[in-house]
Order: C-alpha cells, then sequence, then structure tokens
C-alpha cells in the first residue's frame, strides 16, 4: 500500500522526513513498473518453455516454439544451428511462433544436435534438440550387378543345380525393398532362384547409401533338368517395390550344357544401361527394343580397376544376315586411363532393319597390353 504524502502550501516548511516519504514512494512505483514492464506480453527476453513436437525433428518440418515474449514486434531473429529462419507461418502471438525448418548443410543421415535460438530486443533464449536431414520422396539409384563367381564344374543336364554368386552395388537416395527377378532369359525349363543366407529370398532390402554403396551379396541357383540340351542366359534383375520404374540388371551370363563356365574377373565392371529414349527399355524383363525407323543411344558406365590402354567394342549374337548395326561413339577410342577404379561411360547407337531377329549385344571393354577385359551382354529385340 502506497504511502500518505503530507501536502504542503505556499511559504509551508518542508521538513526532511516529508522529503524523504516523496524520494521512497517514487523509488517503489519505479520498481512498480520496472516489474510491470518486465512481465508483460512482448516485454522481456524470450522464454522458450516447449518444442511442439518434441523429439528428433526434420529438415521441412513445421516447428511450434511455445514460451512468453515471442511476438513478432520484438523479434530479432530465430536460428537453428546458426542457420536463420525465415518461414514463419500463420498462428505467431506472443506465446506461440510458428516455423518451417529450413534446409541446413552438413546434417549427416543419422541427424545432429542442435541448437534453435530465439533472440528479441531484450534479450535470447535457446533449445537443444535433435535434426534429421530432410526425407526424399523420390528414389534415384544407379545399381552395378555383377557376377563375381561361377561354378567350376561342367555343367550337366541331370537335375543338378549351380551356384552363381553376384554382388549389388548400389547408390540411392532412400532405404528400400526390391523385388528380385532372377531369369535364365531364353529358357522356361530351367529353374531359378536366389538365395542369402542359406535361405531362398524373392526380395531384398537395400539401404540408402552414406555415402558409399550400400552392397548386398547373392547365390542365384539354377537347377538344370534331366536330359536338356543347349544353352541359356542367366541374368538376375531387381525392381523398387514403391518406384516399379526404378531397376536394375545384371549382363546376361551365358550357361551351356556339356562346358565348364569360365572364371569371371571384376577387373571390368557395369552398371545397369540407360536408353534413349528411355521407353525403348522394357524394364521389367530388362530388353532394349528398336524399330525400323529410329535407332537407339544405348549408355553404360564402366568402371576399370586398373590404369591402362582400353578399346571399346560392340558386336550382336545370334544376327547371322546382319540386320544390327552397333556403333561405339566413344571418340578416342582406344583410350587411356591413368588411376585406379576409374569410370568410363560407353556410348552405342543401336540400328535394326527389318526382320531383325532376337539377339545379344555385347558391349566389350578390353586392356590393350594386357587383354584384360570385362563385356555385358544385353538382349535385344525388334520393335514392331
Amino acid at each position: 500500500m502506497s504511502t500518505q504524502i503530507r501536502r504542503v502550501i505556499r511559504g509551508d516548511l518542508i521538513k526532511a522526513e516529508d522529503w524523504n516519504s516523496l524520494v521512497e514512494e517514487l523509488e517503489s512505483l519505479a520498481i512498480r513498473v520496472s516489474n510491470l514492464e518486465e512481465n508483460a506480453p512482448g516485454v522481456g527476453p524470450p522464454l522458450i518453455k516447449l518444442l511442439d513436437p518434441p523429439g528428433a525433428l526434420k529438415m521441412g518440418d513445421t516447428l511450434r516454439i511455445i514460451g512468453n515474449n515471442l511476438g513478432m514486434s520484438t523479434l530479432v531473429s530465430v536460428t537453428i544451428a546458426n542457420e536463420p529462419v525465415n518461414n514463419f507461418l500463420s498462428g505467431c502471438s506472443d506465446s506461440l511462433l510458428v516455423i518451417q525448418i529450413p534446409p541446413i548443410l552438413g546434417i549427416p543421415d543419422g541427424g545432429k544436435d542442435v541448437d534453435l535460438v530465439v533472440t528479441n530486443t531484450r534479450g535470447s533464449d535457446s533449445w537443444r534438440f535433435k535434426l534429421l536431414p530432410r526425407e526424399t520422396s523420390v528414389l534415384s539409384a544407379t545399381f552395378t550387378v555383377t557376377n563375381t563367381a561361377v561354378p567350376q564344374e561342367e555343367i550337366k543336364a541331370d537335375g543338378s543345380s549351380y551356384d552363381y554368386a553376384f554382388t549389388i552395388s548400389a547408390y540411392t537416395s532412400l532405404d528400400e525393398v526390391y523385388d528380385l527377378k532372377p531369369a535364365v532369359v531364353d529358357r522356361n525349363d530351367w529353374e531359378v532362384a536366389v538365395i542369402k543366407d542359406g535361405q531362398e529370398i524373392t526380395e531384398l532390402q537395400i539401404p540408402k547409401s552414406q555415402p558409399n554403396p550400400s552392397t548386398r551379396d547373392v547365390i542365384v541357383r539354377v537347377t538344370i533338368p534331366n536330359n536338356a540340351t543347349g544353352s541359356g542366359n542367366l541374368r538376375l534383375g531387381l525392381v523398387s517395390q514403391r518406384f516399379p520404374n526404378v531397376s536394375g540388371s545384371s549382363s546376361l551370363i551365358p550357361i551351356t550344357i556339356g562346358t565348364t563356365p569360365e572364371e569371371v574377373s571384376t577387373a571390368i565392371t557395369f552398371s545397369t544401361p540407360t536408353v534413349i529414349p528411355s521407353g525403348n527399355l522394357d524394364k521389367g524383363h530388362h530388353i532394349v527394343r528398336v524399330s525400323t525407323t529410329r535407332s537407339v543411344t544405348y549408355k553404360i558406365e564402366a568402371t576399370l580397376a586398373e590404369p591402362g590402354k582400353y578399346r571399346i567394342e560392340a558386336s550382336v549374337l545370334d544376327d547371322l544376315d546382319g540386320r544390327w548395326s552397333p556403333e561405339v561413339k566413344n571418340d578416342p577410342n582406344p583410350f587411356d586411363t591413368f588411376g585406379k577404379d576409374e569410370t568410363k561411360m560407353v556410348t552405342v547407337v543401336i540400328t535394326a532393319s527389318s526382320q531383325a531377329p532376337d539377339a545379344t549385344l555385347v558391349v566389350k571393354i578390353t586392356e590393350v597390353n594386357s587383354l584384360v577385359s570385362g563385356e555385358y551382354r544385353q538382349a535385344i529385340k525388334l520393335l514392331t
């Protein structure tokens, strides 16, 4: 309760106790005014009480900052990991800020603890939380499906099974599950299955690459029935379950009854090819279809383990009348590499004439001096 100050008239004597009483009342008033200012909305320094939602957050998420003195009229800045926040959403008030978390560089896939700092004209407050990178909504993937081992015995048509080892190496933007598509493409009577850890599987989970490629090793088991004859071409493909336009495939691996497969070399490996126009690639069966009126540009990236001088060749099997015309467009050819595991994009233009048969395109790269080579075999058909 305030002190009663004695009033005076002209000529009255001002006593010391009256003056001191006035000073004390002014000091008390100043304190009360200061307290009111400190506790008034939007006047004091910001106070963060709660983040909604709590826990780990992702770039792009909407974040509600709940507290006191958060009004826009006195707000100076909001930062996350020292990056300014500029996207303020509707609903902001003195007790609430609604923001969208901006893109921030340097956040690893596993997330990182960062500081949210709110600053106004009276001060600042901070809150630490775990920030995760933005989830990618579109799958981007590049596959290298390589046959790494073959049976070291004669292939017989007596009901026996033969194991072919494959390594799937993938650069992918998302964790994803893939349907596996093993096939001997021209033999319906040969059984084929994918084996991992001793069990037959039909799908395979491949995590996002971060940043090195994700790799998975599997076995493709081929069973050849009694009295079968001739040969077939083994292929291991995979197709994304959520994004069926994303797929990968190995080269065609020839299997001939009565012969022992040649040992494979991984000195030269190939990624899954792309085709221009893209619609000419049947991704489900991994067949390139070419019309007689328009050629197809076939592009495939090779990884060359050792430096050297390499020559690119393209040919077609099972085309006795020469109705397919593949042309290597790389220049120079041969070409030199100077380091380990260098990559080279190979470009082949494929042209077909009428009555071109179902055939196999072979893209082959050979080191000129050592004769070390690698090849990718691709099924091709006439588009009718």
